[in-house]
Order: structure tokens, then sequence, then C-alpha cells
């Protein structure tokens, strides 16, 4: 594999936990480039979301890489970031890739 895409509406499904309470969320949420709400402050965001546990409303801002990204950085072992989520008030538990055709591979 020498290069990897990632399609505008790829949706990245993440697992998280309420960093206030703890409480970790039942299912992944789905989040994409192309889904626009408005946050907490006004800021445009990709995703909101309410923590069962405590209440509080937390925002998901996902900043994926444009274009074929070499897998690999000048031949290294080192792998390219594709994506970077900025989680606002919830961290990461585990993150899953479900649409492998969003997802365009080079040989």
């Amino acid at each position: 594999v020498a290069k990897i895409k990632v399609n505008p509406d790829h949706v990245f499904f993440i697992k998280l936990r309420c960093t206030n309470c703890h409480e970790e969320a039942p299912n992944a949420v789905g989040v994409s480039r192309e889904m626009q709400v408005e946050g907490i402050r006004g800021a445009s965001v990709n995703l909101q979301i309410k923590c069962k546990g405590c209440g509080r409303s937390h925002d998901i801002s996902l900043d994926a890489e444009e274009g074929a990204l070499p897998c690999w950085q000048d031949g290294g072992d080192d792998f390219q970031r594709i994506c970077t989520f900025e989680l606002r008030g919830m961290d990461p538990v585990s993150c899953r890739y479900l649409q492998p055709a969003s997802i365009q591979i080079s040989v």
C-alpha cells in the first residue's frame, strides 16, 4: 500500500467516556466532516452530544486530512495521521472503521 485517502463523507465511529462523571456511552457515535452543528459557544463543530450520566453537552470536531496521503513517511515505519479528533469534555475509549469502501487505497 502506497497511499490512502479518506472520502469526505466517511463516518468514524468513536466510543466515548465523559470526563465529568466518567460514564461510558454504551454505543459508538458516528462523526464525519460533512456533519456541521453549532457548538456550545457558537463555534461550528461536527457533533454535539449530551452525556446521559450528568447531562452536560460536549463537542466533537474532526479534522480529516485532504487528498491522498502516503501511508509511511519517507519510507520509514511511522504511520501517517489521516484525521484528528478534538473532543471537548470526553475521552475516546475506542475507534472503529465500519465503512472500508469510503477509504481508498493505492498500491
